[in-house]
């Protein structure tokens, strides 16, 4: 078992404590999943995109390696503590609300860094590659993605998290989800594509189904696919 492990199974037991549901419990540790994953693979990211290597492949590392504003849009925000790749971050959901309006109420809530209460200048970067979610950093530096190997967020992100956002609500929504069939989530589902002019997007039931467990949805921009699985009909 990996120290990783080690701290996630010491938080379930810990969030189990505080009388959240099961599904609140699962929501906050894949949270911390990807706060602590994340802080790792920074060191990562930034051995494989060496000097020598972004001389030689740069422009093409650089394309191949941006998340699209969709995958942005449902991987999840991180606020960060301070302008720096080593930051403690603080994980949410946009569900089509503004990055850093969101981050600047954490800011606000103390939630960011202990002791802070008020909300500094923020901006928005979109990490790359294995880091596919969006970074706000307490900085006026405008050129701050490009110094942290990060880069703007790309056209589009806007649309593409208020036309998601929908789709965001129902995934986290148990009084939606729990106690409904797969067919019936899978209509709602084809419901919202449609209601959000979500474009070549598709809905599809997978897997089989589990006794006593709540529907659920994976919202996948990669293939333009939400997929449900859970208790049958």
């Amino acid at each position: 078992m990996t120290n990783l492990d080690l701290t996630l199974a010491s938080m379930f037991e810990e969030f189990r404590s505080l009388s959240l549901t099961d599904r609140e419990v699962e929501g906050a540790v894949a949270r911390a999943a990807f706060a602590l994953e994340s802080r790792r693979r920074r060191r990562l990211w930034m051995l494989a995109l060496a000097p020598a290597v972004l001389l030689v492949a740069g422009a093409s590392i650089y394309v191949a390696t941006r998340p699209s504003a969709e995958t942005l849009a449902v991987t999840g925000i991180a606020c960060v503590d301070e302008p720096t790749r080593g930051g403690n971050m603080s994980i949410l959901s946009a569900k089509g609300k503004d990055p850093v309006e969101l981050c600047a109420a954490l800011w606000r809530q103390g939630v960011v860094r202990v002791g802070a209460h008020s909300a500094p200048p923020l901006v928005a970067c979109s990490g790359l590659g294995v880091e596919s979610a969006v970074f706000v950093y307490p900085t006026d530096d405008a050129r701050i993605c490009e110094r942290l190997g990060q880069a703007a967020l790309p056209p589009g992100f806007a649309e593409a998290n208020r036309r998601l956002a929908g789709l965001q609500a129902l995934q986290s929504d148990p009084g939606a989800l729990c106690g409904a069939t797969v067919n019936q989530v899978v209509g709602r589902v084809r419901r919202e594509i449609t209601r959000a002019r979500l474009d070549g997007w598709s809905v599809r039931a997978t897997g089989k189904p589990v006794p006593d467990a709540c529907t659920g949805i994976v919202i996948d921009p990669g293939h333009r696919q939400v997929r449900v699985f859970g208790p049958g009909d």
